[in-house]
């Protein structure tokens, strides 16, 4: 199951040159996250994979990303879930 609000984070936001994202899955999850930019454009692919059930963390490098405001685009086989971030 893909997180929901209550256990998935994008932190610091605004970013400046690092973005934490984290989220606990409850079971074994085919997961694609990526950063998208204002026009759709995918920026970054984060995750392409399956991911075990837990507690899960990844640290990306902002620093070759314009000033501006992106998505973190997760994606599950049922579920699609945005969330907005700043990056200075």
């Amino acid at each position: 199951m893909i997180p929901n609000s209550n256990n998935f984070e994008v932190k610091p936001n605004p970013a400046k040159d690092v973005l934490n994202i984290s989220y606990e899955l409850s079971d074994i999850t085919q997961l694609k996250i990526s950063i998208i930019d204002l026009t759709g454009r995918k920026m970054i692919d984060v995750v392409n994979a399956t991911q075990n059930k837990g507690t899960h963390q990844h640290t990306l490098n902002l620093t070759e990303l314009s000033q501006g405001v992106y998505f973190v685009n997760m994606m599950s086989d049922s579920v699609s879930f945005n969330s907005k971030f700043i990056k200075q």
